[in-house]
């Protein structure tokens, strides 16, 4: 019979794994406070340990780099920002409200948003959540622009990407004055009209005459139809 101690179970104490997370979160708390009236390049540990009132071992007791700190806080930003994005989109209005609570959530996590918008480390951390939002958009579509010839579809989809996404919301909030709630709104609007207009041309294109000659200008044609209708 063995007495080796490492063979025996070990104790794990909810109410320690449970003030470990509240002091991780009260580290990430700090850092999107900081990060909300200063650039990335400004945050350091000690500001986070100052700003959180805690050490900078206990920080690194969490995190053991900067870069740890910041991936992080990232990822947790990001998931606030896109927790409703794996919902199933089959209706043109789910994307647009879609569109509309994503700027609502930029505005609540501005700094950390633009941090991430701004570093390099912050792009990589966003690209994962990036794919899984082109895929749902392209599967949506699928089935919204069913008949609208493919490299269409595909350029809606960019666009409803760029458009829903945290740099068009910065754009729009620091060039044009819109806050979040309006610049969703003109978002969601600008989509709608993208897909509208992809499914009048496709509609336009397929009404020409079956005995009639093919114009040499398809986008004057359909234009000159739309202005008809």
């Amino acid at each position: 019979m063995t007495n080796d101690d490492s063979a025996k179970p070990r104790y794990h104490s909810p109410l320690r794994s449970r003030q470990k997370e509240q002091t991780r979160d009260l580290i990430l708390d700090a850092v999107d406070a900081i990060l909300r009236g200063a650039p990335v390049s400004e945050l350091t540990i000690a500001a986070v340990a100052r700003q959180a009132g805690v050490t900078e071992r206990t920080i690194y007791r969490h995190f053991p780099t900067r870069e740890d700190l910041l991936n992080a806080s990232w990822r947790r930003a990001l998931h606030a920002v896109t927790g409703a994005q794996d919902q199933q989109l089959e209706r043109l209005e789910d994307i647009l409200d879609l569109t509309r609570v994503a700027y609502e959530d930029f505005d609540a996590k501005a700094g950390i948003v633009r941090a991430l918008i701004a570093a390099p480390e912050g792009v990589d951390a966003s690209k994962q959540p990036a794919e899984a939002r082109l895929g749902m958009l392209r599967e949506a579509y699928a089935g919204l622009l069913a008949g609208v010839p493919e490299d269409q579809v595909s350029a809606v989809v960019m666009a409803t990407h760029v458009l829903s996404g945290a740099s068009a919301w910065s754009h729009l909030r620091d060039y044009c004055g819109l806050d979040g709630d309006e610049g969703g709104k003109a978002a969601a609007l600008a989509i709608e009209l993208i897909v509208e207009g992809a499914k009048a041309r496709a509609n336009a294109a397929r009404s020409w005459p079956q005995q009639s000659k093919k114009p040499r200008d398809l986008r004057g044609w359909i234009s000159h139809r739309l202005l008809d209708q």
